[in-house]
């Protein structure tokens, strides 16, 4: 291999590594908010295969049908320990 081979076998490898592609085939959804059920069945809806999963914590009354996305109740205006557990498995999730 030439000094030159070696050199564009280096260039390419780092723009396979650069390639953002691959990170927004594969979308996480995360949320909070009374709102944030129907948002996530959107999401769900708008990008069908691509949500690999998802946390919302939603206010008590406010489910939404999903099929990926975990939505869990939580207590509003007042916080609660739901919402505590909730917050957790979103930052989990998040930090995968």
């Amino acid at each position: 291999m030439t000094p030159r081979d070696a050199a564009r076998a280096v260039f390419d490898a780092a723009l396979r590594a650069g390639d953002v592609g691959p990170l927004v085939h594969r979308v996480l959804v995360v949320g909070a908010g009374k709102a944030s059920g129907a948002m996530a069945a959107a999401a769900e809806e708008a990008l069908g295969d691509r949500v690999a999963d998802g946390v919302v914590a939603v206010k008590d009354g406010h489910l939404a049908p999903t099929r990926r996305v975990r939505l869990l109740e939580a207590g509003h205006p007042v916080p609660d320990r739901r919402g505590a557990e909730a917050a957790r498995a979103i930052r989990d999730l998040a930090s995968t």
